[in-house]
C-alpha cells in the first residue's frame, strides 16, 4: 500500500507530504483546493502521462515520491519477476519532471525506462475517476472480470487454452513456412541440386590442394632437382678433377686408423663409428642416384596439376574459404535438400496433427465456455446483491455470453454486461444505458464482489460520488468502506456522507504566501472531522445544527462499519 506521499512544485503544490494509513483515506476541501491535483500526481506516480506544464510556476523541476509498503508474498513475486526486490517489504517509486521534457523514473533509486516503470506501476494502485469507468465498458476488460472472479479452476482451463492456441499458432507458421511459394521452393530445389552436384563432382579432399602444390613445385624445378642429385652421387663416388671422391677419402682415413689402432687400441671406437658413416654414406648414395633417375619433367602432369588447382579455387571463391567449409557447404545443402523434397510428407504429416489439436483446442474452449457460464450466473447475483445496497433495488444485471466464429487465446467466448436501471426498459450494453452516478455505482459493485481475488493493493476513487445522492450515497459510503477491509482505499469526495465512513480523513485546502498560492494537506482529528462535515453539509447559516448533523452521521457511519 501506500504509505508515504511527498510531492514537490507541481501545479498549485509547492512542498506536501502526507502519511497514508491502511483502510478507508478520504480527501476533502473547497472547490480548486487541489484534491483532484493530488489525485493526478499519484496518476503520474505510476507512469501516466507527464507534461512540463505541470511544474510550478517559476520551478524547473516537478518531484514526485511514493513510498509503498509491499506486505503481500504474490505481490512481491510479482515484482521480482520485474527485477525488483523489495528489502524490508518496501519500494520506492521517484518520478521527475523537467521543463527539457526529459522525465525520469526511478524504483528504489535505480532509474528505468518509463515502459518498465509502469508496469511496476500497474501492480500497485488502481485509479478511478469520472471519466475512468470506460474500462468496464469495453467487452474485453469486461471478459477478464469475469474470470478474475471464476477461481483457480477458470484460471487453469484459461491457462490450457492459452497455451494450446499457441501451439497451433505455431504451426501455423510454421505449415505456411513449408507451404510457401511454390515457385520459390521449385527454384531453390534446382539450386540447391545444381550445387550439390557441382561440389560433389569436384571431389574435393582435405590436404589436396597442398600435396597438388608441392607436387607443382617439385616439377616446375625436376631438372635442377635432378642436376643436384646428380652432383650429389658423383662427389661421393665419381669425384671431380679438383678432389678426389669422398667415399675414397674416408676409405683412406679408414686405414689409416686401422694402422694406428693397432697401435692405441682406443682408436678402435672411433674407426668403428666411420665405418658405421661409410655404409650410410654408401646407401644415401644410391638413394639419392635412384631420386635423381626419377626426377623427369613431364609438362602434361604440371598442366593438369594447374587445372585442378585453378578448379579447387574456383570452387572454394563459390562456397567457402577452405576445402573443409565448402564440404560442410555440401553437406548442409544435402539435408536441406532433404528437407524440402520431405516437405510434402511433412505438410500432411503437421496438416492432420493441426486437425486433431484445433479439435482438442476447441473441446477445452468449450470446457471454458462452460466454466464462464456457470461464473457469469454466480457473479450476476453478487453483483445484483451489490447494486439493491447500493440502492439501485430495480436494476437489472446479466451477462451475456456468445460465441466467436474463431478461436482466439483468450477462447470463443464474447462477453457482454448488460444492464437495465430501471422497470421497463430492456436490457442494453451497460455502455448505452448507464448514466455517470450508475457507472459509478455499478464500477463499485464490481469492485466490492472481486475485492478478494483483485491483488491491487491500493484503489483510488476520484469524486465518483457524482450525480448520486440521496439513501444511494449512503450506501455508497458504506461500500467503500467495505472496500477497505480489503484494500487500501482513498477517495476524493465532496460528499459528507462518504466523508463520515473514512478510517483517515484528509482536509486539502489553499493558502496565500507572499501573493502565491500553495494547496496544503491536514490530517483531522474527530473535532476537525466534525467542523469539515458541517462546513460539506452548508451549515454556515445553521452551523450549530450542521455540527450535530455531523456527530451522528459519524456515529452513524461508525456502527455501520461495525456490523
Amino acid at each position: 500500500m501506500l504509505r508515504q506521499l511527498n510531492i514537490t512544485n507541481f501545479a498549485l503544490i509547492d512542498a506536501l507530504s502526507v502519511d497514508l494509513t491502511p483502510g478507508f483515506n478520504v480527501l476533502t476541501g473547497e472547490t480548486g483546493a487541489g484534491k483532484s491535483i493530488i489525485v493526478d500526481a499519484i496518476g503520474i506516480l505510476i507512469g501516466g502521462r507527464a507534461s512540463g506544464d505541470f511544474i510550478r510556476e517559476g520551478q524547473d523541476k516537478a518531484v514526485i515520491e511514493g513510498f509503498f509498503e509491499i506486505n503481500d508474498d504474490e505481490l512481491a513475486a510479482r515484482l521480482a519477476d520485474l527485477g525488483f526486490t523489495c528489502e524490508d517489504e518496501s519500494l520506492m517509486l521517484t518520478r521527475e519532471i523537467v521543463k527539457s521534457g526529459k522525465n525520469i523514473c526511478r524504483i528504489n533509486g535505480r532509474m528505468v525506462p518509463l515502459s518498465l516503470y509502469q508496469e511496476v506501476g500497474k501492480e500497485l494502485i488502481d485509479i478511478h475517476g469520472q471519466n475512468q469507468e470506460q474500462s468496464l465498458l469495453s467487452p474485453a476488460r469486461q471478459l477478464k472480470l469475469l474470470d478474475s472472479f471464476g477461481g483457480q479452476q477458470l484460471l487453469t482451463q484459461k491457462n490450457i487454452v492459452a497455451e494450446k492456441y499457441g501451439i497451433i499458432q505455431e504451426k501455423k507458421k510454421k505449415l505456411a513456412e513449408l507451404r510457401g511459394g511454390t515457385e520459390d521452393k521449385e527454384t531453390r530445389l534446382e539450386i540447391l541440386r545444381y550445387q550439390i552436384e557441382e561440389i560433389s563432382k569436384a571431389d574435393l579432399k582435405p590436404g589436396e590442394e597442398e600435396e597438388l602444390a608441392q607436387e607443382k613445385k617439385i616439377l616446375a624445378n625436376a631438372e635442377k632437382l635432378a642436376a643436384g642429385a646428380n652432383k650429389i652421387y658423383s662427389v661421393i663416388f665419381g669425384g671431380e678433377r679438383e678432389y678426389r671422391p669422398v667415399y675414397d677419402l674416408l676409405g683412406l682415413v679408414l686405414s689409416e686408423l686401422e694402422s694406428l689402432a693397432d697401435l692405441d687400441p682406443a682408436l678402435g671406437e672411433i674407426k668403428s663409428g666411420i665405418e658405421s658413416i661409410t655404409y650410410q654414406l654408401e646407401e644415401y648414395a644410391r638413394e639419392i642416384r635412384k631420386y635423381g633417375d626419377k626426377i623427369e619433367y613431364d609438362p602434361g602432369r604440371l598442366e593438369q596439376i594447374e587445372q585442378r588447382i585453378d578448379e579447387i579455387k574456383r570452387i572454394k571463391r563459390k562456397y567457402g574459404n577452405s576445402v573443409e567449409a565448402v564440404l560442410q557447404q555440401l553437406e548442409q545443402n544435402k539435408a536441406q535438400l532433404a528437407k524440402l523434397e520431405q516437405s510434402t510428407e511433412l505438410i500432411a504429416e503437421l496438416e492432420a496433427e493441426l486437425a486433431e489439436q484445433e479439435r482438442s483446442l476447441l473441446e477445452e474452449c468449450m470446457v471454458l465456455s462452460n466454466l464462464r457460464l456457470a461464473t457469469a450466473r454466480l457473479l450476476e447475483e453478487a453483483i445484483g446483491k451489490a447494486l439493491r445496497e447500493l440502492e439501485l433495488q430495480n436494476s437489472i444485471f446479466t451477462i451475456e455470453l456468445s460465441a466467436i466464429d474463431k478461436p482466439l487465446a483468450s477462447g470463443t467466448d464474447y462477453v457482454e454486461f448488460l444492464f437495465s436501471p430501471n422497470p421497463g426498459e430492456g436490457l442494453k450494453p451497460l455502455a448505452k444505458i448507464a448514466s455517470g452516478g450508475e457507472i459509478s455505482r455499478v464500477m463499485l459493485a464490481f469492485k466490492s464482489v472481486l475485492a478478494e481475488v483483485d491483488a491491487l493493493p491500493t484503489m483510488i476513487f476520484d469524486e465518483i460520488d457524482t450525480g448520486v445522492g440521496g439513501k444511494a450515497i449512503l450506501s455508497l459510503g458504506l461500500k467503500l468502506a467495505r472496500l477497505a477491509e480489503h484494500h487500501q482505499v482513498l477517495c476524493v469526495t465532496h460528499s459528507p456522507q462518504v466523508a463520515s465512513f473514512a478510517d483517515t480523513h484528509f482536509y486539502i485546502y489553499k493558502e496565500i504566501v507572499k501573493n502565491r498560492t500553495k494547496t496544503r494537506i491536514q490530517k483531522l482529528n474527530y473535532e476537525e472531522r466534525v467542523l469539515e462535515l458541517g462546513r460539506m453539509l452548508g451549515g454556515a447559516d445553521r452551523l450549530e445544527s450542521a455540527l450535530e448533523h455531523a456527530k451522528e452521521m459519524l456515529n452513524f457511519a461508525l456502527k455501520e462499519k461495525c456490523v
